[in-house]
């Protein structure tokens, strides 16, 4: 007497079984595309936020360099020559003397917004400081 035993597995509900799987993975791979997409356009928004508002204090530098801070010295010692001849009060030259300082407070707070500017993009770029 001879007697054996075949077996055979067909998987009949394999669909009904792993659809959902397959849909969820699916999912799950375009939440992680979209999340990718959306922190890129962060950062690039944010590069550019960073690189126009540097721009715009290194104009701000340059005009207090080439044009403020020098007409406000031509102002003081326009004040001190009229002061040495009596056509003017001490308070006009303390006056421009003062506004002098402020515009060079000015233009060295505007140096340090600029380096933090510089720095912040080149952090978001991924870049070391020296």
């Amino acid at each position: 007497m001879l007697t054996g035993w075949w077996e055979i597995n067909i998987p009949i509900f394999y669909k009904s079984k792993q659809e959902p799987k397959v849909a969820e993975k699916k999912a799950e791979i375009l939440a992680a595309e979209a999340q990718y997409r959306a922190m890129k356009n962060e950062v690039l928004f944010m590069i550019a936020d960073m690189s126009s508002m540097t721009q715009r204090v290194e104009r701000q530098i340059d005009l207090y360099k080439t044009g403020i801070i020098p007409q406000a010295s031509l102002q003081i010692n326009s004040a001190m020559s009229a002061y040495r001849v009596n056509r003017a009060d001490f308070m006009t030259l303390l006056d421009s003397q003062m506004t002098l300082y402020k515009y060079e407070l000015e233009y060295h707070q505007a140096l340090t917004e600029y380096e933090k500017s510089v720095a912040g993009l080149g952090a978001t770029i991924g870049k070391q400081a020296l």
